[in-house]
């Protein structure tokens, strides 16, 4: 991620176009080959080009937006979601911080069931901030509807731990 140049702008570019073609097989592969955390760092590295930064938050978004496995792998990776919570609610570059988004609802979409160990409170706040910077209507659609998605989350977590409903979202 620190290399920058074309030739790593080229590599991020490719990996990202790879992780959006059909069938499950090109993403295992990517993930297989330690693309979660080469991913992670370009996003977080704040001297690599914007538009790079924007071409691996559209791959992790893409991996999000993959089976329920690959979208798993991609929350076990440590501080990938992070890094995109924190992109997206942080960032300067209105396109990483969309493409953060997309990221972020195709993760929050999958409900608790598929992915259990999000954090409804902390989704809920991320989704939120996503909201404020967004202007296109079909990416706020999709952010009111994970933000739903969110809210029950947060209802089912309340519930477990015992307490009243909307008690994690205070």
């Amino acid at each position: 991620a620190r290399q920058g140049g074309a030739s790593a702008a080229l590599a991020t570019r490719l990996l990202a176009a790879l992780v959006a073609t059909p069938g499950e097989r090109p993403t295992d592969a990517a993930i297989s080959a330690s693309a979660l955390a080469t991913l992670r760092g370009i996003l977080q590295d704040g001297r690599v080009a914007p538009s790079m930064r924007c071409d691996a938050a559209w791959a992790l978004s893409n991996i999000a937006a993959g089976t329920t496995a690959q979208a798993q792998r991609l929350l076990d990776a440590t501080g990938t979601f992070k890094a995109l919570c924190g992109a997206l609610e942080q960032g300067r570059d209105a396109a990483v911080k969309h493409e953060c988004a997309w990221a972020v609802v195709n993760l929050a979409r999958r409900g608790s069931q598929a992915l259990p160990q999000l954090d409804g409170r902390k989704l809920l706040a991320t989704l939120a901030s996503a909201l404020k910077g967004e202007s296109g209507v079909p990416l706020l659609c999709t952010l009111l509807d994970a933000s739903d998605a969110a809210l029950r989350l947060c209802e089912e977590q309340a519930a477990a731990k015992g307490l009243s409903p909307g008690a994690t979202v205070a």
